[in-house]
């Protein structure tokens, strides 16, 4: 009998098993008596991901620029994708100078990370540098769903947009995915230790510890697949450079159970069912655009 086989074997069974066992925890918190709760805070904001009137479908009745024909995100249909010779390595500058402060926000959609140390962390495209603003993150409630930008229509847990802009206010966004593992991420550590600061809507902290911002991307140097977009969010302006990492890297079931326990309502409101889950837009039509891939 060849134990070393039958030891993987089991590891493997156990970590299936611990991840259905934490996307079942998390589906039965919204549960009561067999019936999915809502969120009846969702309805009060100008826009939601679940509200019943204000989801992504209708977020174009009050953002005209979310019925836009180049809109973001999109699935990207690996056989229809062509390399670019011209499209090098994107380049990350000062990436690997660890964030010593920042400020944490959940504002009712999304954890938001705002380094504000003095150091400027830059990418650079088509010739023209792009500061990074922030990066926030989107996720789901299961680990095949979650992530807004989906490969061949397949999703996984979690997806970060690190924001840069340039001078002139023109945006060029990365995005990395993530699928969910038993093991943690110990780039996320960071971000981990401030989550429990900021469960409602409306909280902020600080960062408690420093932030290396490489460690939540790919091995550099990182090929991506690119395509001109929008914001995911309204009000979805459009000409955003979208650089999305071909590579998709882990994040711990523990992580994520973390980021799926913060709400979508201030302190004071009534969350029940108002977990900040899901927290995606739907896939958007390419229209007559292309995607490319580095080289």
């Amino acid at each position: 009998m060849d134990f070393r086989k039958s030891s993987m074997n089991v590891f493997h069974i156990l970590e299936v098993s611990f991840a259905l066992l934490r996307t079942l925890t998390v589906a039965l918190s919204s549960l009561v008596g067999g019936f999915t709760i809502r969120c009846t805070g969702d309805d009060n904001e100008l826009w939601s991901y679940k509200g019943s009137r204000n989801g992504p479908s209708a977020w174009g009745e009050t953002f005209a620029d979310c019925y836009g024909r180049k809109q973001s995100p999109i699935d990207i249909e690996l056989a229809d994708v062509k390399k670019d010779p011209a499209l090098k390595d994107l380049e990350f500058k000062n990436y690997d100078e660890s964030v010593h402060s920042a400020e944490v926000i959940n504002n009712g959609h999304t954890a938001k990370i705002t380094p504000s140390d003095g150091v400027v962390r830059s990418i650079t495209v088509y010739g023209d540098t792009y500061s990074l603003a922030q990066l926030h993150f989107h996720w789901g409630s299961r680990y095949d769903v979650g992530t807004e930008h989906l490969f061949d229509s397949k999703g996984y847990a979690m997806e970060a947009h690190f924001v840069h802009q340039n001078s002139q206010g023109g945006l060029a966004v990365v995005g990395v995915l993530y699928q969910e593992a038993h093991s943690n991420n110990t780039g996320f550590k960071a971000i981990s230790d401030a989550l429990s600061q900021i469960k409602f809507k409306g909280e902020t902290t600080q960062l408690r510890s420093s932030l290396n911002l490489a460690k939540l991307l790919p091995r550099l140097p990182m090929r991506f697949y690119r395509y001109v977009g929008s914001l995911t969010t309204p009000g979805c302006s459009e000409g955003v450079i979208w650089s999305v990492a071909q590579d998709v890297i882990r994040i711990g079931s523990n992580q994520l159970h973390e980021l799926r326990s913060l709400f979508t309502v201030t302190k004071d409101e009534d969350h029940a069912g108002c977990h900040l889950q899901d927290n995606y837009r739907p896939v958007q039509p390419l229209n007559e655009r292309y995607v490319v891939l580095s080289t």
